[in-house]
């Protein structure tokens, strides 16, 4: 690909090979997919860690309800006896 450059879209992550004559028009223009990002030449190694960043939120892993349910009831029950411990305590100073 000499004298071609890919060109990416800096929101939706589109990209084109454009001719690197034309580079210097096409950088800067609004993205035909998304209409919201601009499109950028970006050098390919950064390209690379992009990629692999983006691979790597894929792969993160969200906490299941199976976890978080009996938590929250441990919490909520916690909660429940020291409202009722501050209920029925007795100040042994008023004796």
């Amino acid at each position: 690909m000499p004298g071609e450059r890919k060109i990416t879209c800096d929101e939706c992550g589109y990209s084109e090979v454009v001719p690197e004559s034309k580079l210097i028009y096409e950088e800067g223009k609004t993205c035909p997919k998304c209409y919201k990002g601009k499109m950028w030449w970006v050098p390919p190694a950064e390209e690379a860690r992009r990629r692999e960043l983006k691979k790597m939120l894929k792969e993160e892993k969200r906490i299941s309800p199976a976890v978080i349910i009996p938590i929250g009831l441990g919490l909520a029950l916690a909660a429940a006896i020291g409202i009722y411990a501050l209920a029925h305590f007795e100040d042994p100073e008023r004796k």
